[in-house]
């Protein structure tokens, strides 16, 4: 990967590396911020985006933004939605994160949830 030295912090480097696919879980409340930062930091660093919203907003959480990014030109497939009802929550988290294109995962939301969905990485093959 390519790393800087941040000015005037010799001791803390910045780095940038391609992974591919970042899943983001991104909660109901405050969705359009937490699905703008998912997209964006994910998109500047040269991987493409797969946003869950929480099963409460779907639409705000990414539906309106990723129709947005369309519009202004953003190729189709570099940022995706993924929704779900709250009953197929649970097999739709293990079956994203199981997917071998997913090379990063991002959450925010509550503890309990944040441990399961930490967990489920590790448990894949090849990891």
């Amino acid at each position: 990967p390519v790393a800087e030295l941040l000015a005037g912090s010799p001791d803390r480097a910045t780095g940038r590396e391609q992974a591919g696919v970042v899943v983001s879980f991104v909660p109901w409340n405050g969705s359009m911020v937490h699905c703008a930062r998912a997209i964006a930091v994910t998109l500047a660093v040269g991987n493409t985006a797969l946003i869950r919203p929480g099963a409460d907003a779907p639409v705000t959480s990414g539906m309106i933004i990723v129709d947005v990014l369309a519009e202004a030109g953003l190729p189709a497939g570099v940022v995706n939605v993924v929704a779900n009802d709250h009953a197929d929550a649970p097999a739709a988290v293990e079956a994203l994160i199981a997917d071998p294109r997913v090379r990063r995962v991002t959450f925010t939301g509550p503890v309990g949830v944040g441990r399961v969905i930490g967990r489920l990485p590790a448990q894949r093959p090849g990891r």
